[in-house]
């Protein structure tokens, strides 16, 4: 996004503190941005870093509703991505 004013916070990964682009939700309803978290745990990271329980690859889903929170706010507010 091209500017971060008054972006909702629940849009930005905890891991990048950027807005996300493909938001994907682990066991405990913690969202991060798919790519951040699995260089995560592809470096041996395997532990949510909020709620420190093990995390797989494996239980990670689409946050769809959250993508399309995203996209809808960022349309609704003439904002760019930037990807």
């Amino acid at each position: 996004m091209s500017s971060t004013k008054n972006i909702p916070d629940k849009f930005f990964c905890p891991l990048t503190k950027k807005v996300m682009h493909t938001p994907v939700m682990n066991r405990d309803g913690v969202t991060y941005e798919k790519s951040a978290i699995l260089k995560r745990l592809e470096e041996g990271n395997m532990t949510c870093p909020v709620t420190n329980q093990p995390l797989f690859p494996s239980s990670l889903i689409p946050n769809a509703k959250l993508l399309k929170e995203i996209e809808s706010w960022a349309k609704e507010h003439d904002m760019e991505e930037d990807k």
